[in-house]
């Protein structure tokens, strides 16, 4: 199973916001996407009345069957401190934002029985199958950059 990575963005902020739904609205950006979506990994740390916070979210969709379209997004958030709101948990914090999109190709590993057979389909990949796969990052690159500009706008984020 080879990755060919295409999009790489990020999102910094610092304010107020509710992480719970800050979340939620990411997860729900990528399903209307057509993505399935996962939480790989949750990590926590209190230092007095501060947390660190860090969480990753997996997605993937099914392009055809020897490609799968995956965008990563990674949460950071850096000393957060509870803010009272109206039936909110809310927090300042200092707010980052990664997403990663890539293109798994082969994710049956039905082209890996044979050396043969796995040069033929690198070959076929590179310049056989060239359109499918420029296809396949431009709708990675689109979406990566959809749901950043989704999360600005979230956030209320002035473009820079």
């Amino acid at each position: 199973m080879a990755k060919d990575y295409v999009a790489d963005l990020s999102l910094g902020f610092d304010g107020v916001c509710c992480l719970d739904e800050f979340y939620r609205h990411t997860k729900k950006f990528m399903e209307r996407q057509g993505y399935d979506c996962s939480e790989p990994s949750y990590r926590e740390v209190q230092r007095g009345k501060k947390k660190t916070i860090f969480w990753d979210c997996a997605t993937e969709k099914k392009y055809n069957d020897y490609i799968k379209n995956h965008i990563d997004v990674s949460f950071e958030v850096r000393d957060a401190e509870e803010v009272k709101a109206k039936k909110k948990n809310t927090y300042q914090c200092s707010l980052k934002v990664k997403v990663k999109g890539y293109i798994e190709k082969d994710y049956e590993e039905r082209w890996h029985w044979n050396p043969f057979v796995f040069f033929i389909r690198e070959v076929m990949d590179r310049f056989g199958n060239r359109n499918a796969m420029d296809r396949c990052g431009n709708e990675i690159k689109d979406e990566s950059r959809n749901l950043i500009n989704d999360l600005k706008a979230y956030l209320n984020v002035q473009v820079q």
